[in-house]
């Protein structure tokens, strides 16, 4: 893969697979992301997962991110997760409104959490709902209600909500304590090599409905695949060249999203992220596959692929768990095996590389059990050292010795009753 620039090295860093390439901003880098702490499938992340990405977000140079939900446990998380990387991130935390007696459990949640205090200097504002006037969801005065009924309880916190420029009344702006903004131009039958300045001229608007309040982007974005609108073409080419032109401004806007959503519905939605659907941080196992049967006594390949996050010191665990969430610890296949270093620099940089480890599968193991492949990394970026883990593999044994033994037994009584058979006539 060719090596293009910084930014390019930053998602090598990361270890997943682009959406589409990333050029460096100048100065700095993305001003912030939205994140929904879910796998591309739609299942929660764990908390370990929750800071693996914000540990990446922040080593990267992306140091603001907006959330949608209190689901998965997620402000808790990556609360936690910021204040173990020393702080210098933000957080849009937020609480999902869709009209349901849902709203009502979403903003007890936040009010735990936020009296839990987590973190609490690290939330830069609440969204409440996001685009549920649009989305003719409820009224804005419904909308303006569940926003007073956060104020409430986060009176040290600046609440507002996120909708698009045109649902915004006078009474909405007055209620937030920001205006909040999801502008996509790619929506407004724009071509991408105009879009930053169709950006740029809805925000300025936004501004004058604002007056005095802080305006932020809070979502903007271009799919890399899907239908076109008009003039405005999903494509990996035109997702970067919006890419570009984002990290030459110093507009405040988050990109929406920092990975493909799959579970989304179909279009160009689930396609938006700086990530495809196939990013994982941690590496992967080739092989054996999900549900495989391996044979007792017998050696097995175990074939994984790993992250490059810059030229260092590589080891590898490999392990086996009794439980899919890995927990309980069967058995260390082993622990520190040596791998190929991964690189930075040079006309080509890998974002994985494959490797293989020999394991003869042992007697005594659980019908069903679980692999993990444990990378560990240290380099000039990650000093103290940097751990990810793949998703665990199921397997199942099939007993060599069980299976000779069965056809022994089946050859024995097939003796016998043809012994019997002869004697009887």
């Amino acid at each position: 893969m060719q090596f293009i620039s910084l930014i390019t090295l930053i998602f090598t860093l990361i270890g997943c697979l682009q959406a589409f390439p990333i050029e460096s901003r100048s100065p700095g880098t993305f001003y912030g992301v939205t994140y929904n702490a879910r796998h591309s499938d739609g299942s929660c992340q764990s908390a370990s997962e929750v800071s693996d990405s914000i540990k990446l977000m922040k080593s990267n140079g992306i140091t603001h991110i907006r959330t949608y939900s209190q689901e998965c446990d997620q402000l808790p998380s990556i609360l936690k997760a910021i204040k173990a990387q020393g702080g210098g991130m933000t957080v849009l935390a937020a609480v999902w409104l869709d009209g349901s007696s849902g709203d009502d459990q979403e903003i007890s949640t936040l009010k735990s959490v936020l009296s839990k205090n987590y973190g609490n200097q690290y939330i830069q504002g609440i969204l409440v709902g996001n685009e549920v006037i649009f989305n003719n969801v409820m009224s804005d005065g419904t909308l303006i209600n569940k926003i007073k009924q956060v104020k409430a309880f986060a009176s040290a916190i600046n609440v507002g909500t996120a909708e698009i420029p045109s649902s915004y009344t006078n009474q909405l702006v007055t209620a937030c304590d920001m205006v909040a903004s999801n502008v996509y131009p790619f929506f407004s039958n724009v071509n991408v090599d105009t879009a930053i300045s169709n950006l740029k001229a809805q925000y300025n608007n936004l501004k004058k409905v604002a007056g005095s309040k802080n305006v932020w982007i809070t979502e903007t974005g271009w799919p890399s695949s899907g239908s076109a609108l008009g003039n405005s073409v999903p494509s990996e080419t035109n997702g970067q060249k919006y890419v570009t032109g984002l990290l030459k401004s110093s507009l405040p806007y988050y990109y929406f999203e920092w990975q493909d959503s799959d579970w989304k519905s179909e279009g160009t939605e689930k396609s938006f992220g700086l990530l495809n659907s196939a990013a994982q941080l941690g590496g992967q196992i080739l092989s054996p596959k999900q549900n495989d049967t391996v044979q007792v006594g017998q050696n097995t390949e175990i074939s994984f692929q790993y992250e490059n996050v810059g030229t260092g010191d590589y080891t590898v665990d490999i392990q086996l768990w009794q439980d899919a969430a890995a927990s309980v610890l069967i058995d260390n296949i082993t622990i520190g095996h040596e791998i190929k270093s991964g690189n930075s620099s040079g006309p080509h940089v890998d974002f994985v590389y494959n490797d293989t480890y020999t394991w003869k599968v042992p007697h005594g193991l659980n019908e069903t059990f679980y692999l993990t492949v444990i990378e560990h990394a240290k380099t000039p970026i990650y000093a103290q050292g940097i751990t990810m883990r793949s998703r665990p593999v199921m397997l199942h044994t099939s007993s060599a010795v069980s299976l000779a033994l069965n056809s022994f037994s089946l050859t024995f009584l097939v003796g016998v009753s043809f012994l019997i058979f002869s004697l009887s006539a």
